[in-house]
């Protein structure tokens, strides 16, 4: 996505040498705490565009992230809560400024209500913006999405094979 910096925040050393030799820029989340993590990276900021995507989120696909940034340019704000419309996974807002970070339980409910005071906020939910990994259920879950498409896949190649008799 053509014009977008990306900025890695982790507590994790090991991830933020691989962000820096993919040539993103990195911050250390020294204190293990997301939300006054972001605090200081929108701090640095002004009126900049920001887009959170978090990482536990592995069907999702680069389409959708152009899905969020084309609604939130539209918009000014763009939310995609997970499965259970309770956590926030992916944010998009047009001014940094008018953001506070409430990542935990019920952030989408708290991020909504705290933006929808300056903007017509566009709830975006499929799949991949979804499904983010956060209990056992989550990860079950994840495991039989791939069996089924794996079995659909093969589905589709046997059925395209010619049939013999």
């Amino acid at each position: 996505m053509a014009g977008l910096k990306v900025l890695c925040v982790t507590p994790d050393t090991n991830v933020l040498k691989v962000s820096a030799r993919m040539g993103w820029k990195v911050s250390a989340d020294t204190a293990n705490d997301l939300n006054g993590a972001l605090t200081q990276v929108i701090n640095s900021f002004s009126e900049t565009p920001l887009m959170i995507v978090l990482p536990d989120l592995p069907l999702l696909k680069l389409d959708s992230l152009k899905n969020v940034l084309r609604l939130g340019r539209e918009y000014g704000c763009t939310i995609c809560p997970d499965l259970r419309m309770e956590g926030t996974n992916i944010l998009y807002v047009a001014d940094s400024r008018r953001f506070k970070p409430s990542f935990g339980p019920d952030s989408f409910k708290l991020h909504l209500n705290q933006l929808r005071r300056f903007y017509k906020v566009k709830i975006f939910v499929e799949l991949g913006t979804a499904l983010d990994i956060d209990t056992p259920a989550d990860l079950l879950l994840l495991s039989r999405l791939i069996k089924d498409r794996e079995l659909a896949r093969l589905n589709r190649i046997l059925s395209s094979q010619p049939k013999t008799s």
